[in-house]
């Protein structure tokens, strides 16, 4: 009888919504869903009008004179942020990725536009050197990216990119290692896990021979910034050191053993040398003003030499 009472029901509803849209000229669904969707799967994703793009875009860098890019992110990576959407319309070229659900299905659009955006937002902070995701420090060290903040930049929900990323892995790749540091109370605290995206994806797109050359490059600018910021500490450990050294002169310690070798019981020739050094100082602060082109070194000289 199950059936009966369903086809009972269904003409039933089929009438009154008829019977309705004769005296309203409107049918039921025009009343009560919404007019803003006209098409996709009423989530805000269209299948044929995917959003791959960047809720904040990539620094492409300007084209100079010279025809010559400027600033911006690697053209690798610009390269490789072309061909991404390749997948969308094509999963069988990623297998893994397309079957990383588990299922022998055909990746949904939804998913499939998750994993492109997540993994362009990854691209845009990839470091050449090791194809790790982050910002690397002048000091050795490198800042890697926690899920929220990649999502912020791909324009995805938590939920949704932390779905992708975990994708991303099965399909091996991209990789994410755990990290904790202490935390000074004899236990330890997680910190942003370091992601990379292996060297495959490049080979996927035909982009792993031009990867070689740009590494070589990218290690080379490397190289030069670590020396450039070893060549900066050093410079502000000298200036520290002269600065300290000027200081004490001012403060009357240019000849700390004169009040050992000049000192009466009367106290009258430490008097005099209190006034020589403080004579000195006043001279000294004169000379940084007037010659600020002087290095430290070369104001000494200069004080002594008048002295003598």
């Amino acid at each position: 009888m199950r059936p009966l009472v369903n086809k009972k029901c269904t003409f039933l509803r089929r009438s009154a919504d008829q019977t309705r849209k004769k005296m309203t000229g409107a049918s039921f669904s025009d009343q009560f869903l919404p007019k803003s969707v006209d098409f996709g799967n009423r989530c805000g994703h269209t299948p044929e009008l995917p959003d791959l793009s960047l809720r904040l875009p990539v620094n492409g860098g300007t084209v100079s004179d010279d025809k010559k890019r400027r600033g911006g992110i690697p053209g690798i990576l610009l390269a490789l942020l072309g061909r991404l959407d390749q997948y969308y319309w094509k999963p069988s070229i990623i297998p893994s990725l397309n079957l990383a659900n588990g299922s022998r299905r055909q990746q949904r659009s939804e998913r499939r536009e998750g994993c492109l955006k997540i993994l362009a937002a990854m691209v845009k902070f990839l470091d050449l050197t090791t194809l790790k995701v982050g910002i690397p420090q002048t000091s050795r060290e490198f800042q890697g990216l926690t899920i929220p903040f990649l999502a912020s930049h791909a324009g995805l929900s938590f939920s949704r990119a932390s779905r992708a990323m975990k994708d991303l892995q099965t399909a091996g790749l991209v990789t994410v290692a755990t990290r904790a540091e202490p935390d000074g109370e004899g236990g330890y605290r997680g910190v942003a896990a370091v992601k990379a995206i292996r060297k495959e994806v490049f080979a996927i797109f035909g982009l792993v021979r031009r990867l070689k050359y740009e590494r070589e490059r990218a290690s080379k600018r490397q190289a030069k910034k670590q020396q450039d910021w070893k060549a900066e500490q050093n410079n502000q450990k000298g200036t520290l050191g002269d600065l300290a050294r000027v200081k004490a002169l001012i403060q009357g310690l240019l000849d700390p053993e004169s009040k050992k070798h000049h000192s009466s019981p009367t106290g009258a020739a430490e008097s005099i040398e209190i006034q020589k050094n403080r004579a000195k100082a006043a001279r000294l602060r004169k000379l940084i003003e007037e010659r600020p082109e002087l290095t430290p070194d070369e104001v000494i000289l200069l004080l002594k030499n008048e002295a003598e």
